[in-house]
């Protein structure tokens, strides 16, 4: 498995197409089609993505297995911590240890930067992701309860692992 930043405009499309296919698949009948397409288009577009890394402070990852990219992450530096915002991996992928590995990138970052944890959130039906996390020594600290527009809610756990 190999973690490439992304820089480019071309490295940006991808990511938008793992996102159309990871939330299309994965969020079926966990969020209303309407909040997926939504989500899609305020946070995992192309022009969402760039902005968050030219202007937000965000950095991303594609995950690729022998010249294939799979999926991808993004991340944050606030304070003394790092956010973990996204983190996705298409279906075939899932299972295989991968996220395991995002998560000792993700601790090896930490540490070469000086950052003392890792936080996310996860959607509270996301009974797979809430697993992943667990497994991973995640604990679950608040929940959280976020107006994104429209008439959707983020209706999170928030979970922070010590690094």
């Amino acid at each position: 498995m190999e973690f490439v930043k992304v820089e480019t405009p071309q490295q940006i499309e991808i990511v938008e197409r793992i996102a159309q296919i990871v939330w299309t698949e994965h969020y079926d009948g966990k969020l209303d089609n309407g909040q997926i397409k939504y989500m899609l288009r305020k946070f995992q577009s192309f022009e969402a993505i760039l902005a968050s890394i030219k202007s937000g402070g965000y950095e991303y990852y594609l995950f690729y297995k022998n010249g294939t990219p799979f999926g991808y992450m993004g991340i944050k530096t606030e304070a003394d911590k790092l956010f973990l915002s996204k983190l996705y991996i298409t279906k075939e992928y899932r299972g295989c240890g991968y996220s395991k590995k995002a998560f000792n990138f993700l601790t090896d970052y930490c540490k070469d930067n000086n950052l003392k944890s890792i936080w996310l959130t996860c959607n509270k039906n996301n009974h797979g992701s809430l697993k992943v996390y667990e497994k991973a020594g995640f604990k679950l600290v608040k929940e959280k309860v976020v107006d994104i527009g429209h008439g959707y809610v983020m209706d999170d756990y928030v979970f922070e692992k010590d690094v």
